[in-house]
């Protein structure tokens, strides 16, 4: 329903990904709850992997120009997965370009990370 994973019982599915979802969310508090919500659904050792940007929006440009998806610190992914009842297993950092609807000509620099956490098997 775009706002759970209630039709899957708890400890259900043994992988959960989220791949190019979080970057266009915007609220860190949706985020988080969609990382519980898959936390929920996994079983014990089970992993989850999603992506998200990395660092700040420091550019000060408007969402109407960029993308919306919220910034996570390598600290605040940390905090949300074991919030979540999550171990981490890796951060990758990838470089990519942020692309202004007005055109590539006005695209930024922006990193994001695909992060890969596993639900604790005791």
């Amino acid at each position: 329903d775009g706002r759970s994973l209630s039709q899957y019982p708890d400890r259900s599915v043994e992988r959960a990904f989220a791949h190019g979802v979080f970057v266009h969310i915007n609220s860190r508090t949706v985020i988080e709850s969609y990382v519980r919500e898959m936390s929920r659904v996994l079983k014990r050792g089970g992993r989850l992997k999603f992506d998200a940007y990395f660092g700040r929006d420091t550019f000060g440009i408007g969402t109407q120009q960029f993308g919306l998806g919220a910034r996570f610190s390598e600290e605040e992914i940390r905090e949300m997965l074991s919030s979540a009842g999550l171990d981490m297993v890796a951060i990758d950092h990838v470089d990519t370009r942020q692309f202004s609807r007005m055109g590539p000509e006005y695209s930024l620099p922006l990193g994001q990370v695909l992060v890969t956490a596993e639900k604790p098997k005791g």
